[in-house]
């Protein structure tokens, strides 16, 4: 059923007779100022993989699928830092190691 067809049928809930001719009007003008874009939720979808929800208005659902990225992005980071971390704990070590050194030529 098209919009057009949808209003044609419609009748008020506070009911007190049809939808006249310029109250049809501002709804189509309405509907066709505020309705979404498809071609930019899957732009948003590809570009952000998250946008797209804030988007359509879907601030929770955003939301929730921000933070399981961020979840997934820290299981990705602990991936890493299996392999990287030995040399982290080097170069704090050496650091600490050089502080010591400073701290103990001065006095």
């Amino acid at each position: 059923m098209s919009h057009a067809a949808a209003i044609d049928d419609a009748t008020p809930r506070s009911g007190t007779g049809t939808l006249t001719h310029d109250n049809k009007m501002l709804i189509e003008m309405r509907y066709s100022n505020q309705k979404k874009n498809t071609g930019i939720a899957y732009l948003l979808l590809c570009l952000t993989m998250i946008g797209h929800n804030f988007y359509l208005g879907r601030i929770g659902r955003g939301v929730l699928q921000f933070l399981l990225c961020l979840i997934a992005v820290g299981f990705i980071w602990v991936f890493v830092d299996l392999f990287v971390l030995a040399g982290m704990v080097r170069r704090q070590n050496e650091a600490l190691y050089n502080d010591i050194t400073l701290s103990a030529l001065r006095s």
